[in-house]
């Protein structure tokens, strides 16, 4: 069962600690928002500040990337 299935049940009723497990699960799996879900279900702040970080790396290392790419781009056309 996938992250996402699993939260979809979970929100009918679980305990706090399957909502630990879905979350830890969900984070091992990189998928983020599910983590992200599950940890405030749990009032898990030691991780929501952990994915914050990650997503704000994850978002200025493909800026910089998009950067150089348009770069590339840019003097590829000059070379042309």
């Amino acid at each position: 069962m996938c992250c996402r299935e699993a939260y979809a049940i979970a929100c009918l009723g679980v305990t706090e600690g399957d909502w630990d497990a879905l979350a830890n699960a969900a984070l091992e799996g990189l998928e983020f928002e599910i983590a992200k879900k599950s940890f405030i279900r749990t009032k898990n702040l030691k991780y929501l500040k952990l994915i914050h970080s990650i997503e704000v790396r994850n978002y200025c290392i493909i800026k910089l990337y998009l950067s150089i790419l348009a770069c590339m781009i840019k003097e590829d056309k000059c070379m042309i």
